[in-house]
């Protein structure tokens, strides 16, 4: 069953400062987005900065409202829920930010972050807010000497390993992972990782992991979702996706990543043409500017994420000609 599912989910910021009778302008962040979840599974969400990922992640936590479309968690409706329905569901789902250095309060001791969310929540005596702090810690690998200390006395990894403990206090459900270790040394990629992944094995939390680190959503995750401009290019198991990618925008990413085997004859993908801006999309496929395989199909009609194999979806209109020879 789906913990988390979107349907047909747009999200748009309108632009200030413009000429009192000008026409309305809209930065078009989440466009006709449409993803499921399954419990205790984690979706990959992959695509170059600016596309949209974080929007998609906040909408899906509720921070940020759609303009249309509709975002389900557990089978309630998050955007038509009352408040004390929406505020029950809230707690069930939290995040882990991409820069540790600035999610913790440098004022606050480490004993007093991780209680601020059981505090807020209520219904927890000051001795069991303690000894759950104790178990926190150890769960993520730090001590009870941990305690009177402030987050400046912390590496980088550890701050991290603070704002892990903080997320998963309240015990959630939905755990948002935005670029966890994309302001870490390489050197403790792997530590933050094993412990996000054992975590998930001991409690059976639900992940999305947002991250730009292609090798790492391939080792850890069950589904995969590509974007590029608000948009879904592409969609299904992370082992479908990788190894046959259908999307030329898929396929360019790839290319990208670095190839270890010095002896690999693989070349990257140059690709030509500006992006569009996403106040003024193309009126086709997002990617025609700079896709080399466009055609004028391409250009004027906007492909929907067509079935190439079981749970493996694509919006291109390459992929219906293929099927058709």
């Amino acid at each position: 069953m789906d913990l988390v599912r979107t349907e047909n989910l747009k999200v748009r910021f309108p632009l200030r400062g413009r000429a009192p009778f000008a026409p309305k302008k809209y930065v078009e962040a989440v466009n006709d987005v449409s993803i499921a979840i399954p419990r205790g599974q984690t979706y990959g969400l992959v695509g170059e900065s600016g596309c949209g990922k974080s929007t998609l992640a906040n909408a899906l936590l509720g921070l940020q409202k759609p303009t249309s479309g509709h975002v389900y968690f557990d089978g309630q409706c998050l955007d038509t829920a009352d408040r004390e329905t929406f505020r029950a569901l809230r707690r069930r789902m939290q995040m882990v930010f991409q820069d540790p250095f600035s999610a913790l309060n440098p004022r606050f001791t480490v004993e007093k972050i991780l209680q601020e969310p059981m505090k807020i929540r209520g219904g927890m005596t000051e001795s069991e807010m303690r000894e759950r702090v104790l178990d926190l810690l150890g769960m993520v690998g730090l001590s009870g000497e941990d305690l009177p200390r402030y987050p400046t006395d912390f590496s980088g990894g550890q701050r991290q390993r603070i704002c892990i403990a903080r997320a998963i206090a309240l015990r959630p459900d939905f755990l948002v992972c935005d670029e966890p270790v994309s302001a870490l040394d390489v050197s403790v990629h792997a530590q933050i990782l094993n412990l996000l992944m054992d975590l998930q094995e001991q409690s059976g939390m639900t992940y999305l992991f947002i991250s730009h680190n292609l090798a790492v959503v391939r080792d850890i995750c069950a589904d995969v979702g590509v974007m590029y401009l608000g948009m879904l290019m592409e969609t299904g198991p992370a082992d479908a996706v990788f190894s046959n990618p259908l999307h030329p925008y898929t396929r360019f990413l790839l290319s990208a990543v670095l190839d270890m085997n010095p002896e690999s004859s693989r070349q990257p993908m140059l690709l030509k043409g500006e992006i569009p801006s996403p106040i003024d999309l193309p009126q086709g496929c997002a990617f025609c500017t700079r896709c080399p395989c466009a055609t004028e199909q391409c250009r004027t009609v906007r492909p929907l994420l067509t079935e190439a194999e079981s749970g493996h979806f694509a919006a291109c209109h390459l992929l219906k000609k293929q099927e058709q020879g």
